[in-house]
């Protein structure tokens, strides 16, 4: 396989852990929180890097695997997903991870509860239907009471749309960073390097760090087989939403002319495209079962768990 492109995938598993997950190229991820989540959690000046192993407190309960997790100097911890396909029940997975750390920070004896502040940001490369009908691309969710006052700040979950920077528009810099952030993790692979000397700070720091030139023989094959694997990911997504929507659409024409109703077109649609998405992760996941990936590697892919997985085929 012979990849054209100048820069890596920030949202292959490889691009990702490169950018975001090592030691060098810390700066990189102060300046990606910072731009989110400065005004949650004051500026981040340090992360410490944890293990994305989180295991349950009973010996039968679920472990937690997150693609990135650290501390910051404040003691909030943060977890950083990257899902590339939608799964089912996802936002309810990043509750039960955000609250399976937080109860991690009660320590023995402490009656006042003194819990460390949790952040799950999730950047999502699909369209997502919990946030559909909203033009934002950010977005931050809280415990909040029924005069829509904050009851706790200890979890916030934050989910970023990459999907709401398809067009190839690039941001203008007065839009701020979190624009200019989301549109170089959706684009950088269709970058040219012409555009690397029209770019300055953290963001030519960025393409720097991404130039393919850079990687020696063996993290070329490491990369090369992490965008096959997202390149499966993206694929099974389409076939099963065309799938769908086609079942979707002799559905609705069906419901649709026995009720006389051009609602049941619609609702025909509509279930087809919810079913499509819903069924592309298990697609995906059984696809890369059969070509011998192991669990763990398919549970990273598609954000579902190694349980979830052995039980495609049970």
């Amino acid at each position: 396989m012979i990849i054209q492109n100048y820069y890596l995938n920030p949202l292959t598993d490889f691009g990702f852990k490169r950018i975001f997950g090592s030691e060098e190229n810390k700066p990189l991820l102060l300046d990606f929180l910072n731009s989110y989540l400065e005004a949650t959690l004051g500026l981040i000046t340090e992360v410490t890097f944890l293990s994305p192993e989180v295991l349950g407190e009973e010996p039968g309960e679920k472990k937690s695997v997150f693609d990135l997790y650290c501390v910051t100097q404040n003691g909030d911890r943060v977890i950083i997903e990257m899902q590339r396909a939608r799964q089912d029940f996802f936002s309810s997975r990043t509750v039960a991870y955000s609250a399976r750390v937080i109860s991690k920070s009660i320590r023995r004896g402490d009656k006042k509860y003194r819990l460390s502040r949790v952040v799950s940001f999730n950047i999502l490369d699909y369209d997502s239907p919990d946030f559909r009908d909203r033009n934002a691309y950010f977005h931050t969710v809280w415990l909040k009471d029924d005069l829509n006052e904050i009851f706790s700040d200890k979890m916030c979950l934050c989910f970023l749309e990459l999907s709401k920077f398809a067009a190839l528009t690039k941001p203008d810099a007065s839009e701020g960073k979190r624009r200019l952030w989301a549109y170089f993790l959706k684009h950088l692979p269709e970058m040219q390097p012409a555009e690397e000397t029209l770019t300055d700070g953290i963001f030519k720091d960025l393409m720097e760090t991404c130039r393919m030139e850079k990687l020696n023989d063996m993290e070329k094959k490491d990369y090369e087989k992490s965008v096959l694997d997202y390149e499966d990911v993206q694929d099974a997504i389409a076939y099963a939403r065309k799938t769908a929507l086609e079942e979707g659409l002799a559905k609705g024409l069906t419901e649709g002319k026995a009720e006389g109703k051009a609602e049941g077109l619609a609702e025909g649609l509509a279930e087809g495209r919810s079913e499509g998405e819903a069924n592309a992760t298990r697609t995906i996941a059984a696809k890369m079962l059969a070509a011998g990936m192991d669990t763990a590697a398919i549970s990273s892919l598609t954000g579902l768990t190694e349980e979830e997985i052995r039980s495609i085929n049970g």
